[in-house]
């Protein structure tokens, strides 16, 4: 889930580029695990799907200039993920167009600052939002990807509520009041060279 400049991608509980480091610490742990078990040199494919996590990874070469892509209908992963369910990214010729906030406070002050809240929240999320309201904690439904010969696509449906309570760190039943169910399916065509 790196960057086209080696740095790690803003998913969840993640930082990236914005914090001001740029930095290949992903690239090279990359290259140390694979020398030590015994792997040849080298960068995996360049279109990663993992249906178990829902996430796809998507990216035209290993180059600092690549489009990269990412698609994240991750599966609720406690205190650590965000609501944020069917959110994307885009980097492309050494920027970045569509970001995902990442964690957005400093350890330890996650959350007691609103800003730490608020990189949580749906809102802060390039996905659907209804009223300002945060998703709740359902699993996406019917994730799928395809990959042909010049476009990608993937495609999952969010079928949960959205509620007006305040998004707190461990504890997301805080002030939820009366909410609304919806259906949020996302369909991305990435049009190779586009």
């Amino acid at each position: 889930a790196t960057l086209p400049n080696g740095d790690e991608a803003a998913l969840h509980d993640t930082q990236s580029i914005r914090i001001g480091r740029v930095h290949n610490y992903m690239r090279e742990y990359r290259d140390r695990f694979r020398r030590r078990n015994g792997l040849p040199p080298g960068n995996p494919p360049v279109n990663q799907w993992f249906p178990d996590a829902g996430q796809a990874f998507l990216r035209d070469s290993w180059d600092e200039k690549a489009t990269y892509i990412t698609f994240d209908a991750t599966r609720w992963g406690t205190d650590h993920a965000h609501l944020s369910r069917n959110t994307i990214q885009v980097h492309a010729n050494k920027r970045t167009l569509i970001c995902d906030p990442g964690w957005l406070s400093d350890v330890g002050t996650y959350t007691s600052r609103p800003i730490g809240v608020y990189s949580k929240s749906t809102v802060s999320h390039n996905t659907l939002n209804l009223n300002g309201w945060n998703q709740s904690r359902t699993d996406p439904t019917r994730t799928h990807y395809r990959h042909c010969d010049g476009y990608d696509i993937v495609w999952s449906d969010y079928e949960g509520g959205y509620w007006p309570g305040s998004m707190s760190f461990g504890d997301y039943l805080a002030g939820i009041g009366k909410g609304i169910w919806a259906s949020h399916h996302r369909t991305m065509l990435w049009i190779h060279g586009r």
